[in-house]
């Protein structure tokens, strides 16, 4: 990557702080973003589920908001700013601070390569850790990191366990970009610094998996028994079908990058690379997909999950394929074009429009009552995620119309009927809050002495 092809990327990134503040409603209105902010305002501390601490990289924005007082609608621009903030930020220490276009280039894709839903479901901490896992790879390619010592040694443990607790996937990402390293020749970081990197993301991991793992990550490491429940029906899971047709409209990059690095492996005969690329990447898609192989997982969750796929392809492309490009002058225009398509294809990108628009007639029809709805009252798929409704309503309400509105959908109402003949809380399907223990300037409720009413 050149440096002009470099500076191509600020333009990138101000277009994605741009749409960040655009579509700050459809990235904060929603499911976990939503539920993460009404945590944020009611205790005035950060939010941390299942161990992922990382996320509080992105949470300092919209918590210096609360603590300035700032209004509502001020706390959720600052979160949807944040995002993209910090993978700015990152992108700025890899290039100019550590003058490695290489991993920048690999901080850009990670927005822009093929992210379309998750940039509407901001909150990943998934991909909060793969751009931490390049930072921390750059750093090691620096002079005084890259041979086997003490700096290495406290870098790593500085960012190891930073990546464990992000997400049981960054073990992926991280072996793949390991072994990568090793099987090239010609890199200036010393194969025993990589080796220690690897030993000690291992045992962070199994230190994790023995004493720290939730019930939330058991129940995602189940879905590992499809392989033997689905077996040997692996291609004709409802997963496989989606993922190839999203590479029509969403995904193009994956099979035209991965066939770039397919041909140039071939053509030099590097064997051992390629047998390394195609093995994780088409593991790693095998691994998502027989995990979540039915329609009842929404695409939203499906991309985010396939995010080190950027990293699978990402790294043989720009540290391999690209430079042979760039003696062709090539390198800067297929960066511009992959940059450009991906801004275009977030910003005419409906699902998460659409639904905020849903949102937002229901508001006008029901902002002053109580209301408590199956989710058989709603259009089926329009709200791609129903859980967080009541968050979702809180935060639309209170932003635009200044009042907090008391609406909910829930998977099964009758399982929330006891709500009904409560008058002193305001419900969610994940619990009750009392109104005295909501803070007023940012719950603004009218009612507090009516009882829902339940629709069915």
């Amino acid at each position: 990557m050149t440096k002009k092809a470099y500076y191509l990327g600020f333009v990138a990134f101000a277009a994605l702080l741009a749409m960040s503040i655009v579509y700050y409603k459809e990235r904060t209105i929603f499911s976990d973003m939503a539920f993460y902010l009404f945590n944020i305002v009611k205790d005035g501390n950060f939010v941390f589920f299942h161990g992922r601490f990382i996320a509080a990289i992105t949470e300092i924005f919209p918590l210096l908001a609360v603590k300035a007082s700032f209004p509502l609608w001020v706390v959720a621009l600052s979160y949807s700013l944040g995002v993209v903030i910090f993978n700015w930020v990152v992108y700025i220490l890899c290039g100019s601070l550590f003058k490695r276009y290489d991993f920048a280039l690999l901080i850009l894709f990670l927005n822009l390569l093929f992210v379309t839903d998750v940039f509407y479901w901001m909150i990943s901490e998934l991909l909060l850790g793969l751009a931490l896992l390049v930072l921390f790879f750059a750093l090691l390619f620096q002079p005084r990191f890259n041979q086997f010592g003490l700096r290495s040694i406290f870098a790593s443990l500085f960012f190891i366990p930073l990546l464990v607790w992000a997400h049981p996937m960054m073990l992926i990402a991280f072996s793949f970009t390991v072994l990568f390293f090793l099987f090239s020749k010609q890199q200036p970081i010393a194969k025993r610094t990589l080796y220690m990197t690897l030993v000690v993301y291992v045992l962070v991991s199994l230190i994790k998996r023995l004493f720290f793992t939730d019930d939330y990550d058991h129940g995602a490491y189940g879905g590992l028994r499809n392989f033997i429940s689905l077996f040997p029906n692996y291609f004709t899971q409802f997963s496989q079908k989606n993922f190839v047709k999203n590479w029509f409209h969403k995904y193009y990059w994956i099979p035209v990058l991965s066939i770039a690095n397919v041909f140039f492996y071939v053509r030099h005969k590097s064997w051992w690379k390629l047998i390394l690329f195609m093995g994780y990447s088409v593991g790693f898609v095998m691994l998502v997909n027989i995990s979540f192989p039915g329609e009842e997982t929404p695409d939203v969750y499906w991309e985010n999950l396939y995010s080190p796929l950027v990293i699978i392809i990402g790294i043989p492309f720009v540290f391999d394929v690209l430079p042979t490009l760039q003696a062709k002058k090539l390198s800067g225009l297929i960066i511009a074009i992959i940059a450009i398509s991906g801004i275009v294809r977030i910003s005419l990108y409906t699902p998460f429009k659409e639904r905020l628009f849903w949102l937002q007639t229901f508001l006008k029809q029901h902002q002053n009552e109580k209301l408590l709805l199956d989710k058989s009252q709603v259009p089926e798929g329009k709200l791609i995620m129903i859980w967080g409704t009541s968050y979702e309503f809180w935060l639309l309400s209170t932003i635009e119309n200044g009042q907090t509105a008391s609406l909910i959908v829930s998977e099964d109402a009758n399982a929330l009927e006891w709500g009904t003949h409560n008058t002193k809380e305001w419900l969610s399907n994940w619990g009750a809050f009392p109104y005295k223990d909501l803070p007023s300037n940012y719950f603004k409720f009218t009612d507090t002495t009516s009882a829902y009413k339940m629709i069915k």
